[in-house]
């Protein structure tokens, strides 16, 4: 199996007038069939770091579904007895307990679907490409 390797192709870039643009300090190209995403590392950055604050949805029902867990298996299992507060009075703290986590689960899980995905990273760093490419137009 012999696999020819292509020679790297020279790539013209035209970004019209550069007057107004600040200096370039390096421009990586590769694979330019492809889509261009021309922005600034500080847009890359809070566009990303956004992204990471979204993500973390994804993982915030484990905390409410344990305690929703324990404090089920606590009702279930526990006879409760008059310790500080009456029996009846433990046994509701739990249930209100129940019922809030219960609350908070649906909340959390319904964050996780909403989360950001990678598509919506990309669509908003091609809107501050386009943004870019207009300034560079000027």
């Amino acid at each position: 199996m012999n696999i020819e390797k292509t020679p790297p192709q020279k790539a013209r870039i035209s970004v019209g007038s550069t007057k107004d643009l600040e200096t370039i300090s390096e421009l990586y190209l590769t694979n330019l069939p492809q889509d261009v995403i021309a922005t600034t590392e500080d847009k890359v950055r809070l566009t990303l770091s956004d992204y990471l604050k979204k993500t973390e949805k994804k993982r915030g029902w484990l905390t409410p579904m344990s305690l929703l867990i324990s404090f089920t298996l606590t009702l279930m299992m526990s006879g409760f007895k008059d310790w500080g507060l009456s029996a009846d009075t433990w046994k509701a703290i739990f249930i209100i307990g129940d019922i809030i986590f219960f609350g908070w689960l649906v909340y959390s899980v319904v964050g996780a679907f909403r989360s950001v995905k990678l598509d919506d990273v990309i669509a908003e760093l091609k809107k501050h490409s386009d943004s870019m490419i207009k300034f560079v137009k000027k």
